[in-house]
């Protein structure tokens, strides 16, 4: 805990804050947006913006579905690099891929992403686009932001840290995204926590997700908002210094003396 709590504050600085995702946006590349249309086709549609481009058909009674997703997403960077510390240089504009409907979208995943069928969205790394795609619900923009900050997450961690920790925190961090800055009644939220962590006993290494979505009792999906709330729990009580060095610790086993410390700090 000592050690967690050293780095932490060694993270910290005295000067001032810098301005996170300050870096220069992606050139637009013209070529990219043509590809997406033709990988897709009719009815799909394309829309670019500064950081992220969304391919979608889904058909959203706001005519500007398309526009606030992307502007919202674009506005949403600073928080990725924030969080990790980090203001990457990004090369290349990063793609949305909204389905219209939670059929549509898991007969793609029978395809392109079989553990994505099921759920709200996935990241697919392996796809000619590296898309995080999901599918459109009824709370439409807003809703699809829930997810689309979540999947996001995902890709921010695979592209821009290229490492790969236990699926309680790497779910813990997209859900943290997905909650924290999305106005979520945290006392609300607290109770789920706590009756999580009663669930699985406070012990991080049990927290897995274990087969595909479908196949996973309800039980075991509180696994994102206990992992997230351990997040936000330590971040409150160590500082956001915290995060940082948690995500460099569990890219190793769990056995590592970092995490044996976790119950202690909760």
């Amino acid at each position: 805990a000592e050690k967690l709590e050293r780095a932490a504050k060694g993270a910290k600085s005295d000067g001032p804050e810098p301005k996170w995702g300050a870096t220069p946006k992606p050139a637009q590349e013209p070529k990219d947006e043509a590809s997406a249309r033709k990988m897709f086709g009719p009815p799909w549609r394309v829309h670019t913006g500064e950081r992220f481009r969304l391919i979608t058909d889904c058909q959203d009674p706001d005519e500007q579905f398309d526009a606030k997703f992307v502007q919202a997403m674009d506005d949403f960077w600073p928080r990725y690099c924030e969080l990790f510390g980090v203001d990457p240089t990004q090369k290349k504009i990063h793609n949305f891929l909204v389905h219209r409907d939670k059929a549509a979208f898991d007969e793609w995943c029978k395809t392109n992403a079989p553990n994505g069928v099921g759920a709200y969205g996935t990241y697919v790394a392996t796809h000619p686009l590296q898309v995080a795609t999901l599918w459109r619900s009824e709370h439409g923009v807003r809703g699809a932001l829930y997810t689309g900050r979540h999947e996001g997450g995902h890709l921010f961690v695979d592209q821009y840290l290229h490492r790969h920790a236990g699926i309680w925190f790497e779910e813990g961090i997209a859900s943290y995204f997905e909650h924290v800055f999305a106005g979520v009644d945290e006392n609300a939220a607290l109770a789920d926590f706590v009756a999580a962590a009663k669930a699985f006993g406070g012990a991080p290494e049990r927290m897995h997700i274990l087969g595909t979505f479908q196949n996973v009792p309800a039980a075991v999906r509180l696994n994102y908002v206990t992992a997230s709330f351990m997040i936000r729990r330590l971040e409150a009580r160590k500082g956001r210094g915290v995060i940082r060095t948690l995500n460099d610790a569990c890219t190793r086993p769990y056995r590592s003396e970092d995490l044996s410390d976790f119950g202690e700090m909760m």
